[in-house]
Parts: structure tokens; sequence; C-alpha cells
């Protein structure tokens, strides 16, 4: 997990939460500044909105004093976050980083709502194949479906035999699992409602 981090962080709101909760315990932005070696007018600009992209070396320096996600070895300071994009746009981020059990999304769209809405964090934890996962569980699986691959965020539920993909918005998608190949799949264990 060393060495994995977002670059060109976009701020949003779980990132302005994260900021301001790490401002208050440190005692105001120029705190947090001095701390984290980050202009405390910039980090004044995030929190506001006036400034939409964090650096990669500014986001370097935030993730130290940031709250961390609750997820695994404490002493670890980050987990991978992944943008639903990045995945789409590249599933072989899962598969590289293949030794990595927890992994953090940002959801995309609102075919689980109004469990998992868009733009929420999920932790997920990675299982070896369908069999392992009981049912009705929610799970975010990559996908190739003839030439092209994908990653969804599903309800797992077996129907005469077959395990298939269902969304919780009742126009949503769903299809057998059997009929992809699923290159990872892992159960989703909690929002992350703190950031």
């Amino acid at each position: 997990m060393e060495g994995w981090y977002i670059y060109n962080m976009v701020v949003d709101g779980a990132l302005i939460r994260a900021l301001v909760c790490a401002a208050e315990r440190c005692g105001g932005t120029v705190s947090l500044g001095r701390k984290s070696g980050v202009d405390p007018s910039l980090i004044s600009r995030y929190i506001t909105g006036k400034v939409r992209n964090v650096s990669d070396g500014n986001w370097k320096k935030l993730q130290a004093v940031l709250p961390t996600v609750g997820v695994g070895d404490p002493e670890k300071k980050t987990v991978p976050v992944l943008e639903w994009r990045e995945l789409q746009q590249d599933p072989g981020l899962l598969l590289r980083n293949g030794g990595v059990k927890e992994v953090v999304f940002r959801a995309q769209g609102l075919q689980m709502a109004p469990q998992i809405c868009d733009r929420d964090l999920i932790v997920v934890h990675r299982k070896e194949n369908l069999k392992a996962i009981p049912e009705n569980k929610i799970v975010v699986a990559a996908c190739r479906q003839v030439e092209s691959c994908s990653a969804v965020c599903k309800r797992l539920r077996r129907l005469n035999g077959c395990c298939w993909l269902f969304s919780d918005e009742p126009q949503g998608r769903f299809f057998p699992a059997e009929s992809v190949e699923i290159l990872w799949i892992g159960v989703v264990l909690r929002k992350i409602c703190e950031l």
C-alpha cells in the first residue's frame, strides 16, 4: 500500500469536512498550515471551495495531518481511495494492487440508493470468489464483458442456483454474474461518515 496516493485530488465535500476537522484539531488554518507545510491561505481557499484541486505536493503534505480512513492497521497513514472514473478507465488498478485487501471507493451514480449514493466513500474488502460472499451483500466488481472492462457496485443475489448482480434502484441494470468474467470482487463493509 505504501506509495499509492491520489494525485490531483478534487476538493469535494468529504475533503472540505476533513480539512475543517483537522483545522479545528490544530487550532485553526494557520496552525494546520504550519503543521502540514501547506500555505494557510490556500487551505482556507480549499475549505471555501475557491480552489477545486489539490496539487500532488500539497496532497502529500496534507495526508499526514488529515483524518485517516478508519480501516486496517492504525499505523498505516493511507488507504487507497479510488475514484469511479479512474476504475472505469483502468480496471487494472485493482489487479496491479492485488495484495490490497481493503480499498475505499468513491461511488458514482444512484443505482444503489438510498444505501449508497453518488460520491459516498465505501470501504470494500476483497474476496477471492463469488462463493465466499453471503447472499444479499453489496459488492464492487471489476468485470470483463466481451471486449470492454467495467466496474460496478451491485447487490449479489442467488436465484435458481445462479449468482446475479442487481441494482437497488428498480430501473437499474442487473445481470448474471456467471455471464461476465469477474476480475476483482469485494464486499462493501460500510460507508465512511466521519470524513
